[in-house]
């Protein structure tokens, strides 16, 4: 009887516990996935993906800041300094000159030169040069060359990569003038350009190379520190002062000796009188002056006198004279060329 009160009272707590043990359980469940989440909240899982990205990133940009130092030649490049790639070696013959002075057209030849020459990427031979790197046979070959196949053949001779030719010309009240470039290769007229210029004067052609010169090489840019255009002191090599140095020189030279004459004559004057005057302080002490002989001295001092006055005249006049011809006379020897 005892065993079995026993046995009941043990079914009854075991039945008792059995809840209680299940809402434990129900309870742990319950409670152990808010204590997992909770800390997983606040874990960055989007800045972690933020922050290991910033390494990747920072390295690109570290090289991009690196390169530019390691990259300095091709802007140089780019912009085409190197002249073996660019510079054109360009030839220019004569101007074939119409109703014009050969000395004058050398002159406009010169002027074409000198504005070629302020071009970039230009290497210009003249036909001083020209005439240098030939012989005498070549040089009159050249002479009598005035198709474009013929210059070309020169340029090729010459080594140029091209050949500038023009003309200038008189006609009517009017002045032509005009260039060409041909080129070597292909003997082709790669560029042309030509102006009428009112009035004969030749010296109204300077004001045209440089336009002309300017629509012949669109392409190609000033040097710097040069300007466009023929400067005015090539105007004075077609109209140059009228006057040699010789002439200035020899004026000076008269007027200096001019005051040598008459400073001879002012001593022979003075030593006349001095000897007129001896002879009058002695006729004064007692010995008789001789007259005729006093009458010559005077004679002689009044026409020293006469020559000293028109020495020094006359040098006045020379320096003056040498004053004026110095304004204009050719100092420079813009003349030289008509002896050519």
């Amino acid at each position: 009887m005892r065993v079995s009160l026993y046995a009941v009272l043990m079914i009854v707590l075991s039945m008792s516990a059995t809840p209680t043990l299940a809402a434990t359980a129900r309870a742990k469940t319950t409670s152990s996935p808010t204590q997992k989440k909770t800390p997983k909240q606040p874990t960055p899982t989007a800045v972690k993906p933020e922050t290991s990205p910033q390494p990747t990133r920072e390295a690109p940009l570290e090289t991009l800041t690196a390169a530019p130092p390691k990259q300095p030649v091709p802007p140089v490049e780019s912009v085409g300094i190197e002249p073996t790639k660019t510079t054109r070696r360009l030839a220019v013959y004569e101007l074939d000159a119409a109703g014009i002075d050969p000395r004058i057209a050398r002159v406009l030849t010169d002027s074409v030169v000198a504005e070629v020459r302020k071009l970039q990427r230009t290497v210009v031979v003249g036909m001083d040069e020209i005439r240098a790197m030939l012989d005498l046979e070549a040089s009159k070959q050249i002479m009598g060359c005035l198709d474009d196949s013929c210059l070309a053949e020169i340029a090729e001779a010459l080594g140029v990569d091209g050949i500038i030719i023009g003309s200038v010309a008189i006609v009517g009240d009017g002045t032509t003038f005009g260039l060409k470039h041909i080129d070597q290769g292909t003997a082709t007229t790669l560029g042309q350009s030509t102006r009428r210029i009112e009035g004969t004067d030749p010296a109204n052609v300077l004001a045209a190379v440089g336009p002309v010169v300017a629509e012949l090489f669109p392409d190609l840019p000033l040097k710097p520190g040069t300007t466009r255009g023929v400067p005015p002191q090539m105007a004075l090599r077609i109209h140059p002062p009228p006057l040699s140095p010789v002439v200035f020189w020899s004026l000076l030279g008269s007027s200096g000796a001019a005051v040598l004459v008459g400073g001879a004559l002012t001593t022979l004057n003075a030593a006349i009188a001095n000897d007129a005057l001896t002879d009058l302080d002695k006729s004064v002490g007692g010995k008789p002056a001789d007259g005729a002989r006093l009458n010559e001295q005077l004679a002689t001092i009044r026409t020293t006198f006469i020559g000293t006055v028109a020495a020094y005249g006359t040098a006045v006049v020379l320096l003056g004279g040498a004053g004026v011809a110095a304004v204009f006379t050719d100092w420079d020897g813009l003349r030289g060329d008509d002896n050519e």
